[in-house]
């Protein structure tokens, strides 16, 4: 019995972000053998799971704002009385 296919659709900005995800982490797990394949930051990087933590922050952030999460996150913030967000990069 065949599986069947699915196909889900993502905005373009959230596509871009989970396949920036996915190229991490075939960067960071790739074998030895295929080193030049990949970009030099990640294949050596002196801490994979950091780099694999960004990314997966990226997406989280995209699909964040897709949603409209963001913004109701900071309303909810402002409604309870509690210090705003940190500015992205604090």
């Amino acid at each position: 019995m065949r599986s069947p296919r699915t196909s889900v659709f993502l905005p373009e900005s959230v596509a871009n972000a989970v396949a920036e995800y996915r190229a991490t982490f075939v960067a960071i797990t790739a074998p030895a053998a295929e080193e030049k394949m990949h970009p030099p930051e990640l294949y050596n990087a002196d801490d994979p799971q950091l780099e694999l933590t960004k990314a997966f922050e990226r997406v989280w952030k995209v699909m964040r704002h897709q949603l409209g999460t963001e913004a109701l996150s900071e309303q909810t913030v402002k409604l309870v009385g509690a210090p705003p967000l940190p500015p992205e990069g604090a």
